[in-house]
């Protein structure tokens, strides 16, 4: 009977870590087997002693939940999912569990079936078994040293730096999310839950350290809007004088703006700039608590921040941190950024003006999702007005596609007699648009309209 439920337990195994991985058939078979391997060993020790019994109950929760997460999102767990479980309301999780009710089903069946797995008298099989899962999941590390030179490799350094956590968890993230991550899906959990514990806290901590706000003038119609573009240059822009007319509707109207020369950026990503633009820094770091919105909330206006950027990820969560401050926050996508044209934001941008009443102060954000990666998805395809299909091509064809937002926002700014400025988080560098290929890391989101 013993040997039938071992059985079951790692076919059943089997079955739950080829949901896990993505790969094709043939991979995710190998993949799925030596995985169950490990748990399956893992699980066989800690059965055989039975003062291990909480860590036992706790790693077969781990596993089902996990399952869990995969089956009903479709997704392996991410910072955009445990937040969206953290701050949804009793009803919504209540309806997300009976939408997925199969999913629950089978992930009970797994955390029971594990839970109740029967002691093995044999450790030695137990071992051997273990060690096989083992020796398949350090095989990434063995080319870990060619990577630590990589770009990727310094951007999780940097990040880690800007969330305040030291260049050894930097190093944690890097390896489990580049290389363990895909030989054995759990393990994202750890830098998952680190990193939502870690935006709740910031949420806690960001209230206003501004003192004595006053409003030194008046106007009739206060309203204010500050547009934030994305991986934008000037050098690309027909009205910095690029020889493309990428800017059309600004340059018919030049002499009408106040165009800025010789501006640089605070950081060469939008995690590491924009907190810095956005807020008071000390010795290199950004206190979100002394913020521009902090700022406008204290000398009354009305604040809104409307974004095309993903609410919760890795990447953004100090630009989050900041936006979430505002009176009225509106993220058309929690986990997929750029998952509309940014033409959606100004549909929320005209109703915000159409709530703004004579004697109101109104601070508007638009955050665009702009020229970002993957160029050619940035815009419709009405404006492909250069068609190499090279990525310089499609990078100038998405600042086409901004400068025809940025006058449909500048009819508004007239209409309703408000203020406004225009501003890039950060540029490219040359390299980032003559190499044939994108960075394979980054994930292509097909965009709505």
């Amino acid at each position: 009977m013993q040997l039938f439920y071992r059985l079951f337990t790692f076919c059943l195994l089997v079955l739950a870590f080829s949901t896990f991985n993505p790969a094709p058939v043939d991979l995710k078979l190998t993949h799925s087997l030596f995985q169950s391997l490990f748990t399956f060993g893992l699980i066989s020790l800690l059965s055989a002693t039975p003062k291990l019994l909480p860590l036992k109950i706790l790693f077969s929760l781990w596993i089902s939940s996990t399952l869990f997460i995969q089956l009903s999102n479709g997704a392996i767990i991410s910072v955009s999912i445990t937040m969206s479980i953290f701050t949804s309301s009793l009803t919504e999780g209540l309806g997300f569990i009976y939408d997925n009710i199969s999913a629950l089903l089978q992930s009970l069946l797994l955390m029971l079936t594990l839970i109740f797995f029967p002691s093995i008298k044999r450790k030695s099989l137990a071992y051997s078994v273990l060690v096989i899962g083992i020796l398949y999941l350090i095989k990434p590390l063995v080319t870990i040293d060619e990577t630590f030179r990589s770009r990727l490799y310094n951007t999780y350094l940097l990040t880690a730096k800007a969330q305040g956590y030291s260049p050894y968890y930097g190093l944690l993230e890097y390896v489990i999310d580049r290389k363990l991550h895909a030989y054995y899906r759990p393990l994202k959990t750890i830098t998952t839950t680190v990193d939502t514990v870690n935006i709740l806290s910031r949420d806690l901590n960001t209230d206003s350290k501004w003192s004595d706000v006053t409003q030194t003038f008046n106007t009739e119609n206060d309203i204010l809007i500050l547009g934030i573009g994305e991986s934008l240059r000037a050098r690309n822009m027909g009205i910095y004088g690029y020889e493309r007319s990428t800017t059309p509707n600004l340059s018919s109207i030049k002499g009408h703006l106040g165009i800025f020369e010789g501006a640089y950026a605070a950081g060469a990503n939008t995690w590491s700039s924009l907190p810095a633009t956005l807020s008071i820094t000390h010795k290199g770091q950004a206190d979100i608590s002394l913020s521009i919105i902090n700022l406008i909330n204290d000398a009354d206006y009305k604040s809104y921040w409307i974004s095309n950027h993903a609410r919760f990820s890795q990447w953004d969560f100090s630009v989050s941190s900041i936006a979430d401050q505002a009176h009225n926050t509106i993220f058309l996508s929690n986990n997929n950024a750029g998952k509309f044209y940014d033409s959606a934001l100004l549909d929320h941008v005209e109703m915000a003006l159409e709530q703004h009443k004579p004697g109101d102060k109104t601070f508007i954000v638009i955050h665009f999702y702009g020229s970002h990666s993957r160029f050619k998805d940035r815009y419709p395809d009405e404006f492909s007005f250069y068609k190499q299909d090279d990525k310089i091509d499609h990078y100038d064809n998405s600042i086409r596609f901004t400068d025809h937002l940025q006058g449909r926002v500048i009819k508004l700014v007239n209409k309703y007699k408000a203020k406004y400025l225009f501003f890039a988080d950060h540029g490219l560098t040359d390299k980032e648009l003559t190499d044939h290929q994108q960075s394979w890391w980054l994930k292509r989101v097909s965009p709505q309209r």
